[in-house]
């Protein structure tokens, strides 16, 4: 497809190479320890690539009966396993049957985001 300024404002383009093997984050989810680090590492990688919207729940789920659910449907599922090749295997399993990236977002911070990361660090030490 030709890239032109419409598509760059259209939350649900993907460049062509967009692909669901794509690790966004070099260190990937291991658990509490490095939850907050990753969190803003995933954060920074999804506003890069103008999909924070389906994890910050801006870009909402259309009906299936609307032409754009084919096009959100696809950017949800990429975003989805940009997110499970970025955790531990330990994690994916807990993970892997979210329906929505949103979903994931909430049960990835649900599981990992007890309080804060620099409480946590000095509770560690």
């Amino acid at each position: 497809t030709e890239i032109n300024s419409s598509n760059l404002l259209n939350p649900y383009f993907l460049n062509l190479n967009e692909n669901p093997g794509n690790i966004l984050v070099t260190q990937p989810l291991l658990g509490m320890k490095n939850y907050h680090s990753w969190f803003r590492a995933m954060i920074l990688a999804l506003t890069a690539k103008k999909k924070i919207g389906f994890i910050n729940g801006k870009i909402v789920e259309p009906e299936s009966e609307s032409p754009l659910y084919e096009d959100w449907l696809s950017c949800n599922t990429m975003v989805i396993s940009w997110m499970i090749n970025s955790v531990h295997v330990d994690v994916s399993s807990s993970i892997m049957y979210c329906q929505t990236a949103r979903e994931m977002w909430l049960e990835l911070q649900k599981l990992f985001s007890q309080g804060s990361g620099p409480k946590i660090y000095n509770l560690q030490k």
